[in-house]
């Protein structure tokens, strides 16, 4: 309609005696106006969300960042080392809520727990018990209203973040995958590690053998990496498959798959705490059984947190926390019923 309407006017002009050149020119500046516009027109719930977008990425610039003087997360002036590290957890008197929650909506109420070095513990209760809570502080991605809590005796404030972090292990319900090779997605972990510390992790993890056969579940995974990662020396000592890209979020590898190279992560750095978030409970039972075998590999060594709702996934706990409205309801050993 817009073309039609721009030669209707060049035609009227040009009958009138008017610079037929001049018409021409016209005619074309106003056709790439109309499709501009329309494009824009087509095209504007995309830019209302490229600006939401945009406004999100401008706040998290500006964002205070942690461990800085004026954050509420300070970071610590010491080190936190293996040795302490692998050391006794334990949670003092703590009280917590959400900054944004309402001023009683306690999350834990006045929680007292100790984990012994070497201990697998498992926390079960409902939703929003405060199970994910705990393991929360102990990243100190935030700080308790009230209370504290010690690695080996001494208050984790005091813990530079950076190394308070990189002596834990974590293992979610949905493990994000890179879209890379799995090589790559490993040594996420330890950028450095060697190509028998990645073996080593994917057997831990239960996943080398469908690695190195190429034995994947998803949609049609590609086995190429592009030139710059081919370059890795680590490739020439490790099985073709490890070249693999895993697609975006993992989707070339089935669930189960997915969960176990996100354990492999976890362990290549030989955390002296890991935490295992709900890891099987989105998993079919086939896939659950796989993983939960990789799962217990893991857990005899180190200190181990299982976050779970099926009591049936903690079975190999030492100890089991059954946590209601942000108290310990009960705390057993569970190794007397083995």
């Amino acid at each position: 309609m817009g073309y039609f309407f721009c030669c209707l006017v060049a035609a009227h002009n040009i009958k009138a005696g008017k610079d037929a050149e001049k018409q021409l020119m016209c005619i074309i500046a106003f056709a790439y106006s109309f499709v501009a516009v329309s494009f824009m027109m087509v095209n504007t719930p995309d830019f209302g969300r490229s600006f939401r977008s945009a406004r999100k990425i401008i706040a998290i610039q500006q964002a205070i960042k942690e461990g800085a003087q004026d954050s509420t997360i300070k970071d610590g002036y010491e080190e936190l080392t293996p040795e302490i590290a692998q050391k006794e957890i334990e949670f003092v008197g703590v009280w917590f809520k959400y900054p944004t929650a309402d001023e009683d909506m306690w999350v834990l109420r006045d929680f007292n727990l100790k984990i012994n070095a070497g201990e697998s513990i498992g926390l079960a209760g409902e939703s929003g018990c405060g199970k994910s809570t705990v393991t929360a502080l102990l990243y100190r991605f935030y700080e308790p209203d009230q209370g504290y809590i010690t690695i080996g005796g001494k208050p984790i404030t005091q813990f530079t973040l950076k190394s308070l972090r990189a002596c834990f292990g974590f293992v979610q319900q949905e493990p994000l995958l890179f879209n890379t090779t799995i090589m790559e997605n490993i040594i996420y972990g330890k950028s450095n590690a060697t190509s028998d510390e990645i073996l080593k992790a994917a057997k831990i993890a239960n996943c080398s053998e469908f690695i190195e056969k190429r034995d994947f579940d998803g949609e049609g995974a590609d086995s190429t990496a592009n030139e710059e990662i081919d370059n890795d020396y680590r490739y020439v000592d490790l099985p073709d498959g490890y070249k693999t890209v895993c697609g975006s979020r993992g989707n070339k590898l089935s669930g189960g798959q997915k969960q176990r190279v996100a354990i492999a992560r976890a362990v290549i750095s030989n955390p002296k705490l890991m935490i295992l978030d709900e890891a099987t409970s989105a998993l079919d039972e086939h896939s659950q059984k796989v993983v939960q075998e990789a799962l217990d590999a893991v857990m005899t060594k180190c200190t181990s947190i299982v976050i779970a709702h099926r009591l049936s996934t903690l079975g190999k706990c030492d100890r089991i926390v059954r946590i209601e409205r942000g108290v310990i309801a009960d705390d057993y050993d569970n190794r007397k019923d083995e």
